[in-house]
């Protein structure tokens, strides 16, 4: 099992805020088509000057070419330059 950290944000400030929780909440729904386990969801306070967020989840290995397409699609389709997927093992210690 893969450990898949995903980042977006809006610091380019493209997205009025409603624009923004639409994004979040289509980012979340493709997440949850994928996830094993969601481990962590947030981001930095309200009032920060960037608006960004962040998941961490368990994935399988197969699907993550169709995450990564999904979520590219979705960035383009609200504006944003880009879109982070991290991948890696998690060591309990």
């Amino acid at each position: 099992m893969k450990t898949v950290v995903v980042q977006i944000g809006n610091s380019d400030h493209n997205l009025r805020q409603a624009d923004w929780a639409r994004f979040v909440h289509r980012v979340a729904e493709i997440i949850g088509e994928h996830a094993k386990t969601i481990h962590f969801f947030g981001g930095p306070e309200n009032w920060a000057k960037w608006q960004k967020v962040g998941w961490v989840f368990d994935g399988g290995e197969s699907g993550l070419g169709y995450l990564k397409n999904q979520l590219a699609e979705t960035r383009k389709n609200f504006l944003q330059e880009s879109a982070a997927v991290t991948v890696g093992e998690t060591d309990f210690v």
